[in-house]
């Protein structure tokens, strides 16, 4: 099985969460380190934690909100000692959470819920023009 772990600068992974259990319920395999203010170590420990308790069982989708922030590197080290059971997404955003949190019931492989989040979380993202709506009276025949 896999689980997912939302890490952020501030509370932005608890909003992420928060807003994917109001569009799909509760869930226990999805979990959140925020850095705050205590500081990296702070931040470091934690995050150790939940990895450790996760990859015992489970494989792990670490998202993450920049690549190259704090989260997103203390991440990368985890992911290069167990790289067979760790994956990262930086960017993340609602769509690829939601698409990905609603399959972890399924027997998919951890690379196969990989390519969802980074599909997903592509394809939500696009251009939205305003076009104005032609009236009878602007054809030109």
């Amino acid at each position: 099985m896999t689980q997912i772990l939302l890490v952020s600068h501030g509370d932005f992974c608890i909003g992420l969460l928060n807003s994917y259990k109001m569009i799909a319920g509760e869930t226990k395999k999805i979990k959140t380190v925020p850095l705050t203010d205590e500081g990296i170590g702070d931040f470091s420990k934690r995050l150790k934690e939940e990895v450790i308790s996760i990859v015992q069982t489970d494989n792990l989708l670490i998202f993450c909100d920049i690549k190259g922030g704090t989260p997103f590197n203390e991440s990368f080290n985890h992911f290069l000692k167990q790289p067979d059971k760790i994956r990262i997404v930086p960017g993340m955003n609602l769509p690829m959470l939601v698409e990905v949190g609603m399959q972890l019931e399924t027997d998919q492989s951890l690379n196969s819920f990989y390519d969802t989040a980074l599909n997903s979380g592509k394809q939500a993202i696009e251009r939205i023009e305003y076009e104005e709506e032609t009236t009878e009276n602007d054809l030109e025949f």
